[in-house]
C-alpha cells in the first residue's frame, strides 16, 4: 500500500446565501495533517488524523480530509477507448454523533495520450453520479441530509512512473437539508466546485 501525509498551505470558502455574500478564511485547517492509506489502484483505505482541526460553527461539515481526492484506476489492462466503473462510499462526522454518507459511482475511460508538465501521460475522462444521505444534531436540533450530485473531469496518468500528473475536476450537487426541534425549516443548498490537481515536482 501507499502511505500519503499531506495538509492545507491555504484554504478559503466563498458562501453565497440569502442571508450572506461572504468569504471566509480556513485558516484552522492550514498545517492540520492528515494520512492517507490506499491501494496501488488509488483506493483509499483509511484516513488518520494526525492533527486535530477545530470545529468552525459555519464550516462543520468540511474538513481537510476532503482535500485528496484521487482517481481510480482500472483493476487490469485496458484498451484505447474501453471504460471501467469504480464506487465508493464516504462517511463525513455531522454534528453531534451524525455521520453523512456520500456514495459515487464514476465512469472512466481511456481516451487518448498527451505529455503534460514534460511527461508522457495516458488521458482519462471521466464522469460521475452521487447520492448523499445522513442525519446529526446541532445547537438543539435534528438535521436530516439528502442530496444527489454529477461530476465530470479529466485526468493524466505516467503509466511508466506509476504517478497522477494532473486532474481536473467539476462538482456539482443539489442538497437538502432539513431540521427539527426549536423550529422546523428546509434548506436546499446548491454547490458547484472546480478542482486541479497537479503534480509539484
Amino acid at each position: 500500500n501507499i502511505v500519503i501525509v499531506y495538509a492545507a498551505d491555504s484554504a478559503r470558502a466563498h458562501i453565497k446565501a440569502p442571508n450572506m455574500d461572504s468569504t471566509m478564511a480556513l485558516s484552522n485547517l492550514i498545517g492540520k495533517r492528515t494520512r492517507l492509506t490506499l491501494t496501488p489502484k488509488g483506493e483509499i483505505l483509511r484516513r488518520d488524523v494526525i492533527d486535530t482541526v477545530k470545529a468552525d460553527r459555519m464550516m462543520g461539515g468540511i474538513g481537510s480530509r476532503e482535500m485528496v481526492r484521487l482517481p481510480r484506476l482500472a483493476p487490469g489492462a485496458v484498451h484505447m477507448g474501453e471504460s471501467w466503473n469504480a464506487t465508493q462510499a464516504d462517511t463525513n462526522e455531522f454534528g453531534s454523533g451524525g455521520k453523512i454518507v456520500t456514495t459515487t459511482n464514476t465512469v472512466y475511460t481511456l481516451a487518448g495520450k498527451e505529455t503534460v508538465h514534460g511527461h508522457d501521460c495516458l488521458k482519462v475522462a471521466y464522469t460521475g453520479t452521487s447520492t448523499t444521505a445522513g442525519k446529526g444534531s446541532m445547537m438543539g436540533m435534528d438535521f436530516f441530509v439528502e442530496g444527489s450530485g454529477k461530476s465530470t473531469g479529466t485526468f493524466f496518468f505516467d503509466a511508466a512512473k506509476g504517478m497522477f500528473v494532473r486532474n481536473d475536476t467539476k462538482v456539482e450537487s443539489e442538497t437538502t437539508m432539513a431540521a427539527t426541534g426549536q423550529q422546523n425549516m428546509t434548506i436546499p443548498m446548491t454547490s458547484s466546485t472546480e478542482m486541479t490537481f497537479n503534480l509539484k515536482e
